[in-house]
């Protein structure tokens, strides 16, 4: 009937969870940059749309394996939810967060690394 193991929505949630988990270490990595050395600060919005694009890339990838078809369909889902939900705490903890025009590009860049994820995904 219903299979939980395995399950392309569970693979998703898992993607997403090792996503968050290496956004996390390397935020704070480039936090560290920042505040102990004298890190040009000018690179920090360039260094994150990197990570984001390589974080959906492997977030499209984890959940387009388990799905089997249908990988940039998946792909982009897992990087529009990767965005949605960083957006969303943004909003939450940030008083005076903008919805503008650097959130529209990391959700483009998003969803394109997660398709390109979703792809490489279903080939493995």
């Amino acid at each position: 009937m219903f299979k939980i193991k395995g399950s392309p929505i569970l693979s998703l949630f898992k993607g997403l969870l090792i996503g968050y988990i290496i956004t996390i270490i390397v935020l704070f990595v480039l936090s560290v940059l920042v505040t102990y050395t004298d890190f040009n600060e000018n690179y920090i919005v360039t260094i994150i749309r990197v990570v984001t694009v390589i974080v959906c890339i492997l977030c499209g990838l984890v959940t387009a394996k388990s799905a089997k078809k249908g990988g940039i369909w998946w792909g982009i889902l897992s990087g529009f939810t990767y965005v949605l939900v960083m957006g969303l705490i943004g909003f939450i903890l940030i008083p005076n967060y903008e919805i503008g025009p650097n959130l529209l590009i990391n959700l483009a860049l998003a969803i394109a690394g997660g398709g390109v994820g979703g792809v490489l995904g279903v080939n493995i």
